[in-house]
């Protein structure tokens, strides 16, 4: 099994040494990802780093405007090293069957991903490997993994994107109340929790309350056959992220655990050990 870490350009020579992947987006057609490059940047770490895989996140729901450099970005990938491309939209498929590109697609639906009948229809229709959802339980993904043959990437640690929005909510807010846009962190409270919120140029994102920790599960995922695990840095400090991944690397996943529990208050497991049920309030 192997590790994914998403991160920062400047960090990978920090993280080098810890992970056998990186997870990059592209500016423009990524959402959800810390440090989206363009592609001369991943030619350049393809080129500096070759015995590390680069998977690239195209993740962004596609509009007809976003298609055509789309399919231009998709030529120029199809030309270089990568171990595949995270997709949402289905656009992504369709454009891969019409240029008969070679490289692997990963559906990576983010809250859809979550039964092996949708992931083995894509399996059939050429999609390499999944990501899977972090709303799912812990059994839900080893019956997944029983059930379907391609790869499959579950997230273990970081922040949970819970909502995307084309529009800028954040800027629109502090605009329409004429309010400073002094920090650089912003949060909506609500029953007492604290949500991440950021506006980029893609758009607005929501983050969870609390950090996902599954690293004690880490061989137990591992004895599973899961093909990747994600560690996601976003909005995690550098040198927390880092000794974190330094213990996983020596297999001290009850280090690494107590490493989280101490320096990241907010932390739990997740939808692992319980279902997710949601209900409307009236």
């Amino acid at each position: 099994m192997k590790k994914i870490v998403i991160t920062r350009m400047q960090q990978i020579e920090t993280l080098k040494e810890y992970t056998e992947a990186f997870l990059f987006g592209i500016k423009g057609l990524s959402v959800n990802i810390i440090d989206p490059i363009s592609l001369n940047e991943l030619k350049t770490l393809l080129e500096k780093y070759p015995k590390k895989e680069f998977f690239v996140s195209l993740n962004k729901n596609m509009h007809n405007e976003d298609l055509l450099v789309l399919r231009e970005t998709l030529k120029e990938l199809n030309e270089l090293p990568i171990s595949g491309i995270f997709f949402y939209d289905a656009s992504l498929l369709k454009i891969k069957k019409e240029e008969n590109f070679s490289f692997p697609l990963f559906w990576a639906a983010e809250h859809l991903t979550t039964n092996f009948n949708t992931i083995t229809f894509f399996e059939k229709n050429g999609v390499s490997g999944t990501f899977l959802s972090s709303d799912i339980t812990l059994r839900e993904i080893i019956e997944i993994r029983n059930n379907t043959k391609g790869s499959l990437i579950v997230p273990i640690f970081g922040y949970q994107s819970m909502m995307v929005s084309r529009r800028h909510l954040l800027n629109n807010y502090l605009n329409a109340f004429e309010l400073k846009n002094s920090s650089k962190n912003f949060y909506i409270e609500k029953e007492g929790k604290r949500y991440p919120i950021f506006d980029t140029q893609e758009g607005t994102f929501v983050y969870s309350n609390a950090v996902l920790n599954a690293v004690e599960e880490y061989e137990m995922f591992e004895n599973e056959k899961i093909d990747y695990v994600l560690f996601d840095s976003t909005h995690i400090e550098e040198s927390i992220f880092l000794s974190i991944m330094k213990e996983v690397k020596e297999k001290k996943y009850v280090e690494a655990d107590k490493i989280i529990k101490e320096k990241i208050l907010n932390q739990d497991k997740g939808f692992l050990y319980q279902e997710t049920i949601y209900k409307v309030k009236r």
